[in-house]
């Protein structure tokens, strides 16, 4: 047997759900058996008992404005986007950039090391671009990128606003920009300056795609995160990837629209089949959605029937700690558990099922290659104190060991 830098034992093997031993070596994974000699590797890791996945990817986070949670209750959404803005500009009044970029450095790198911990290896983050920050945060996301390189892979979601073009084009022409965002429901008041949503979308829309066609990006999207029943923005935005050829390259997060009282049901059937179809994937935020909703709001969008048309369904963290939700750990197996709750996933199959919306299908959405735990795929993987992947989730299961590249970056919730 040729020698294995480290050597996993005894653990199951998810998907496969049998028990394997994994050898890796260098940064990927090279043979999965029932059995490899200990005497064949250089570090044995003894997961007898322990179930190991693919390291989970949270792939719809605002990192840059985790922690920044006051005493103030959020009462919907758009008075949490205000009091944010507001917040922002009393805070970092005054500032300079490489003082404002160092304090985001410092705050999020807390968050990112919760992540890790917790056994995510790889997030996909928003970023905030405004009047009291400008850049600063994408900045700053590229220092964390740097910083965290060997534990974590960072992707930034940047959304190209009118007054910073010239800088965002720049920085797309460096190569500094992941995923375009957009917000093409909300638009700033011009005698306020404050949000207001459930806006003309279609400028928005149509300037994303435009971008991802002249710089080869694919799109991340807030979309129909309202009380409306209307999911026309949904709907056009499902029509564009159609149109542009762009399956599997765009997201649309949240869509809770999909859930408004009222709402057509062969409306809801119709734009279900066409994202299916044309390969648009979704975020469910569940628990910054609930948070949010205030007595007429049903919360997130329809998981289930989303999964069953064979939509690539994924949940994330979305807000932690901030004026948008004043909770959140970093913790996927967390938002696994509040979405099995909410959506009363509670047999064993669909326990399963809504694992993969923290593993391979968030993956999917975030284009990462060689992921999984197949010889051939890099090692980032994850081993769980608990016997299978239902109990996992059920009982938000220690995680043991977080190896990212092949090589162990955090053991029993501690970084090493």
């Amino acid at each position: 047997m040729e020698k294995v830098d480290i050597l996993i034992k005894g653990a199951v093997v998810y998907p496969l759900n049998r028990k394997l031993d994994i050898g890796i070596v260098g940064n990927k994974i090279a043979v999965l058996q029932n059995e490899i000699s200990k005497e064949s590797a250089g570090q044995v890791i003894d997961a007898d008992g322990c179930v190991v996945s693919p390291g989970f990817v949270d792939s719809h986070m605002h990192i840059d404005k985790s922690l920044t949670a006051n005493e103030d209750d959020t009462t919907d959404l758009l008075s949490a986007h205000i009091r944010s803005l507001k917040e922002n500009a009393r805070v970092y009044s005054g500032w300079s950039k490489d003082a404002i970029v160092d304090e985001i450095v410092e705050r999020t790198s807390k968050v990112v090391e919760k992540c890790i911990v917790n056994g995510t290896t790889a997030i996909k983050t928003h970023v905030l671009i405004t009047d009291d920050w400008d850049m600063c945060a994408l900045d700053a996301l590229e220092i964390l990128k740097r910083k965290y390189q060997h534990s974590i892979s960072i992707y930034n979601i940047v959304p190209c606003i009118p007054a910073y073009e010239r800088e965002w084009r720049m920085y797309a022409e460096q190569g500094k920009i992941d995923f375009i965002g957009a917000y093409p429901n909300c638009t700033t008041n011009l005698f306020t300056g404050l949000p207001e949503y459930d806006c003309n979308y279609v400028p928005a829309v149509d300037f994303a795609f435009q971008l991802a066609k002249e710089y080869h990006l694919p799109l991340d999207i807030h979309c129909d995160e309202s009380d409306s029943n209307d999911i026309s923005c949904f709907r056009y935005i499902i029509e564009k990837t159609a149109e542009s050829n762009m399956a599997g390259f765009v997201t649309c997060g949240h869509v809770t629209g999909l859930g408004a009282r009222g709402i057509d049901e062969d409306d809801v059937y119709d734009a279900i089949a066409n994202c299916s179809k044309y390969g648009v994937s979704v975020t469910s935020l569940t628990s910054c959605n609930m948070y949010l909703m205030e007595s007429g709001r049903r919360g997130p969008t329809r998981v289930e029937q989303l999964m069953d048309a064979g939509v690539n369904v994924s949940i994330a963290s979305d807000n932690i700690r901030d004026p948008f939700r004043p909770f959140g750990n970093g913790d996927l197996l967390e938002e696994a558990l509040l979405t099995a709750q909410v959506h009363k996933f509670g047999t064993r199959e669909k326990l399963c099922k809504l694992f993969r919306m923290i593993t391979y299908n968030p993956a999917k959405n975030t284009l990462l290659d060689n992921y999984g735990v197949m010889p051939g795929c890099t090692a980032d993987l994850v081993i769980m104190k608990a016997p299978d992947i239902p109990e996992a989730i059920l009982s938000k299961a220690k995680r043991a060991y977080v190896l990212k590249a092949g090589k162990i970056v955090a053991k029993d919730g501690k970084m090493l």
